[in-house]
């Protein structure tokens, strides 16, 4: 009986717990919202590839303008399931190869929806091609982060 009895008192805190998270996030997609969160994703480089920087002389950079990068991730919110987060930042690790082809490595967020990952990630590995990072004067493969932070539904910056 005392069993029973800590069971349906479980259940009850985790109904309330997820119906309080929808009201607080204004949101139908509660029941997978996560407060931390990392993925981690297999970027595929030749078998030659010797080394992968963190810092470069020249890092990579996207588009022609410095708002480029900035004006990508806004102008494709809905896609990404980036709309539905009302509060919170989101961590992207991407690694640029020699060519400048990005590719997804890992998402650190908090407030972030499981279900717009897929859309992230997709996102980022069909945004084109960037200009490569340079060490020496020479193309070379990077990975550095882009910090994303959300207030009140809406990206207010992107970092670099």
């Amino acid at each position: 009986m005392k069993n029973t009895l800590q069971i349906i008192i479980a259940v009850l805190f985790i109904g309330w717990s997820i119906a309080s998270c929808c009201k607080e996030k204004e949101s139908t997609s509660c029941s997978a919202f996560s407060e931390e969160f990392e993925q981690e994703y297999v970027c595929s480089l030749p078998d030659s590839v010797s080394e992968i920087f963190l810092v470069l002389e020249d890092m990579p950079s996207y588009g022609v303008n410095e708002s480029d990068l900035a004006d990508y991730f806004f102008s494709n919110l809905e896609i990404c399931g980036l709309s539905e987060i009302k509060e919170g930042e989101i961590a992207l690790q991407i690694l640029v190869n020699a060519l400048g082809e990005p590719c997804l490595n890992k998402i650190k967020g908090k407030a972030v929806f499981k279900d717009s990952v897929a859309g992230i990630d997709s996102l980022v590995n069909n945004m084109g091609n960037w200009q490569p990072g340079l060490q020496g004067g020479n193309p070379v493969h990077v990975k550095f982060w882009i910090k994303i932070i959300i207030e009140n539904g809406a990206i207010i910056s992107i970092v670099q």
